[in-house]
């Protein structure tokens, strides 16, 4: 098998084990998550009941690494466009580093509130505290799906 198979075979993976990720901070013990349980710490209480802190800590670790196995398929595509399209091949990798970047980000800051309020114990102070850093740092999450949008507009009008 020669090196470019193998290096979307290890992209391939990195996005399966991006998916099981964010299994791991969607769907909880109790239910699946729902972005409007965090206005009410009742329902977000009961829906975190019983969370291991470690699904939050491995859904972080892991998507990071998975972000990394992911960008290899990403930039070896870029690469393979810059022969075809100089300026198509130059924005997929601008759109590598952006998705890089703030993916890790992401996956940081995602499970990082779900991991606070699990440890400080599920209370309305923790709901406020999680709320305010999730509305403060979702931004990554935008601007990493820019990114994605960047390099499939680019990829897809060579």
């Amino acid at each position: 098998m020669n090196a470019v198979k193998w290096i979307f075979l290890i992209a391939l993976a990195g996005h399966l084990l991006c998916g099981v990720c964010d299994c791991w901070i969607t769907y909880l013990p109790n239910g699946r998550f729902k972005f409007d349980y965090m206005k009410d710490n009742q329902k977000l209480s009961e829906i975190f009941a019983g969370m291991p802190l470690r699904r939050a800590l491995l859904s972080m670790v892991l998507g990071c690494l998975a972000m990394c196995m992911m960008s290899f398929g990403y930039l070896a595509l870029a690469l393979w466009m810059r022969p075809i399209s100089a300026v198509h091949g130059n924005l997929m990798l601008l759109a590598v580093g952006v998705i890089f970047t703030f993916g890790v980000a992401h996956h940081i800051l995602c499970g990082a509130p779900e991991w606070l309020y699990v440890r400080l114990g599920r209370t309305e102070e923790a709901r406020q505290i999680i709320t305010e850093l999730f509305q403060k740092t979702s931004v990554t999450m935008f601007v990493c799906y820019a990114g994605f949008l960047l390099f499939g507009v680019a990829l897809f009008t060579a």
